[in-house]
C-alpha cells in the first residue's frame, strides 16, 4: 500500500470551570500549547479563556463540558463579545498571539507572529470598537498614552455588522 496514513486528532477534554475553560494533563496541555503558548499553565493545569476556548472548539482540537455535559460553541459564544471574539479570530488566524490587554485598558495584547510571550513583550495594544458605537476622545488619548509609555503600538479595530474587521493604527504624539 503506498497511500498516506493519516491520523485522526482526538479532540482534548475542557472543563468550563467560572470564567474559563480548564485541561488537564500534561499530554494534552503540550498538543494544545504547541508553538503558540495559547492559554495560561497555573498549578499544573492549563488555563483556556472562553474566546481561546471558542476558536480551539471551532478548529476541533477540544471538546468542552459543563457539569458532564458536553457544551457546544453557541453556548459558549454567549459568554463573550462578538465584537471581542471576531477581532481575536481574525488577529489567532494571521498568526499573531492574541491575550487579554485588561491590565493596559485594552481589549487585547498581541505578540508579533513567533513571538513567546514568555521571554517577549507584546507589540500592540488593541481596542475592540463597533463600527456604530462612539468613542470618547478622553477615552481615546488615555489608551494611547498609556501604549505609549509601555512602548506599544496602539490599534484600533473596527467591527462591521457582518464581523468584517478593519484595523487602524494611533500614534501618541507629544507637542
Amino acid at each position: 500500500m503506498g497511500g498516506i496514513l493519516r491520523l485522526r486528532s482526538k479532540s482534548v477534554k475542557a472543563i468550563l470551570s467560572g470564567e474559563c475553560l480548564i485541561v488537564r494533563g500534561n499530554r494534552e496541555i503540550n498538543v494544545l500549547r504547541g508553538k503558540r503558548k495559547i492559554g495560561t499553565i497555573k498549578n499544573g493545569v492549563l488555563e483556556l479563556s472562553p474566546l481561546e476556548g471558542i476558536y480551539l472548539m471551532k478548529k476541533g482540537k477540544i471538546k468542552a463540558f459543563h457539569m458532564g455535559k458536553e457544551i457546544n460553541v453557541d453556548q459558549l459564544l454567549q459568554k463573550v463579545d462578538f465584537k471581542r471574539y471576531h477581532v481575536f479570530e481574525d488577529l489567532t488566524e494571521k498568526g499573531y498571539l492574541v491575550k487579554s490587554g485588561h491590565k493596559y485598558g485594552a481589549d487585547f495584547r498581541v505578540y508579533e507572529k513567533g513571538d513567546d510571550p514568555d521571554k517577549e513583550h507584546s507589540s500592540y495594544l488593541v481596542r475592540v470598537i463597533g463600527e456604530v458605537e462612539s468613542v470618547k476622545a478622553y477615552d481615546l488619548l488615555a489608551l494611547a498614552r498609556v501604549a505609549h509609555s509601555v512602548r506599544k503600538k496602539l490599534i484600533l479595530a473596527i467591527v462591521g455588522e457582518e464581523g468584517e474587521v478593519t484595523y487602524y493604527s494611533v500614534k501618541w504624539t507629544k507637542l
